[in-house]
């Protein structure tokens, strides 16, 4: 009996040194298959915080992009601000000047128009002046042939000035009105002077 209980122990303590190698074993199994898979995680982890890296040096490079986009959008409107108010001061300074040039304009029209019929006026008076020569020359010649009186230089005098003004007016250009028409006020000057020495000769 006595050796059946000692066989029946160690049989029984075998069987649980079975089931402790069993359950190590077990657990060494376990422990390799979540050593790899924990360096399965660690790898996915670093290949996770590299793409999460990347990522955020992409989106630094975009916030980068899209701040120099911005101020580059910005600098655009305020040139477009500033050539806007040049353009608009010059279109406002070129609208004076044009106003002024047209006042000019119309002022100095107005003035050759005063000129134009100034010199018209002055054209016919002179054309009746050198009418009015030729009739008083033939006065002066009846003043001659009745009291004797020497006129021929009178005469000359008289008929340089008409015959001169009449053919000058025939040739006249306008750029040379204004010439002839002084010329012929010393010429009615020179006439009036005659005149009044003959009448005080007279």
């Amino acid at each position: 009996c006595t050796s059946l209980g000692g066989s029946g122990y160690r049989l029984k303590t075998s069987s649980e040194l079975l089931k402790v190698f069993d359950r190590i074993w077990a657990l060494e199994e376990q422990h390799v298959s979540n050593m790899s898979l924990v360096k399965a995680l660690k790898t996915e982890i670093d290949s996770s915080r590299a793409r999460i890296k990347v990522l955020q040096q992409d989106k630094l490079v975009m916030k980068n992009k899209e701040k120099d986009r911005i101020e580059v959008a910005i600098q655009s409107l305020s040139d477009e601000r500033k050539l806007r108010k040049q353009s608009e001061s010059l279109h406002r300074k070129l609208a004076q000047e044009h106003s002024e040039v047209k006042s000019c304009f119309a002022n100095a029209l107005k003035e050759l128009e005063r000129e134009r019929k100034a010199r018209i006026l002055m054209e016919d008076l002179c054309d009746e002046f050198a009418r009015g020569i030729r009739e008083y020359e033939e006065e002066v010649q009846c003043i001659k042939q009745k009291h004797g009186v020497d006129g021929e230089n009178h005469d000359r005098l008289i008929l340089h000035v008409s015959e001169a003004w009449l053919d000058e007016r025939m040739q006249l250009k306008p750029a040379e009105k204004d010439t002839i028409v002084d010329k012929l006020r010393l010429d009615m000057q020179t006439f009036v002077e005659a005149k009044c020495l003959i009448e005080s000769r007279e």
